[in-house]
C-alpha cells in the first residue's frame, strides 16, 4: 500500500471522501479542510498511481483548468532533499502551476514551501523544498527546475 497526500487551495469537497473510495486502487481516505484542503490517501500502486489520483481530484472538484496545489507528498523513502530560495514568486497562479509540474516530473516525490500568498512573497523569501529520487534525477537538474519557477 503506497500513500499520497495533496494540499489545495482551500475548496469545498462535501461528497470527496466517498467518491475517492469509489475509484479503483484507493483504499483510504482522508480529507482535512481547516485552512487549506488536504487530501491523504492510501491506494494499491498495482491499480492506480499519483496522476491518476490527481486527475480524480481535479475532475470532482472541477478545478482541471485552473492551478490550485500547494504541496505535495508521495511518502517516498530514502530521497534526496534540495531547496531553493528567492526574494520573490511572480503570483500564486504561477506558483501553484510550478507546484503542479513538479508533481507530473518523473522522480520528484515531494515538494512544500513557507508560500503562502503574492503578498507573503513580496515581504519574505520563498523557500521551496524538495525530495527526489536520485536514481531517477540529479541534483543539478532539480536546482535547475527551481530556480525555472523564477524565470
Amino acid at each position: 500500500m503506497k500513500e499520497l497526500t495533496i494540499v489545495f487551495d482551500k475548496l469545498g469537497h462535501k461528497e470527496l471522501e466517498e467518491y475517492l473510495l469509489t475509484v479503483k486502487g484507493i483504499k483510504e481516505v482522508s480529507i482535512n479542510n481547516d485552512d487549506k484542503l488536504e487530501i491523504n490517501v492510501k491506494y494499491d500502486p498495482k491499480e492506480t498511481n499519483p496522476i491518476v489520483i490527481k486527475t480524480e481530484i481535479y475532475i470532482f472538484l472541477d478545478i482541471a483548468n485552473t492551478p490550485n496545489m500547494y504541496s505535495f507528498d508521495k511518502h517516498e523513502k530514502n530521497m534526496k532533499k534540495c531547496e531553493v530560495s528567492k526574494k520573490s514568486v511572480c503570483c500564486d497562479y504561477c506558483y501553484m502551476g510550478f507546484i503542479e509540474d513538479l508533481f507530473d516530473m518523473e522522480g520528484i516525490t515531494k515538494a512544500d514551501s513557507n508560500f503562502t500568498d503574492f503578498f507573503m512573497s513580496q515581504k519574505e523569501e520563498v523557500t521551496i523544498k524538495v525530495e527526489y529520487n536520485p536514481e531517477l534525477l540529479t541534483e543539478e537538474e532539480v536546482i535547475e527546475k527551481l530556480n525555472s519557477l523564477y524565470e
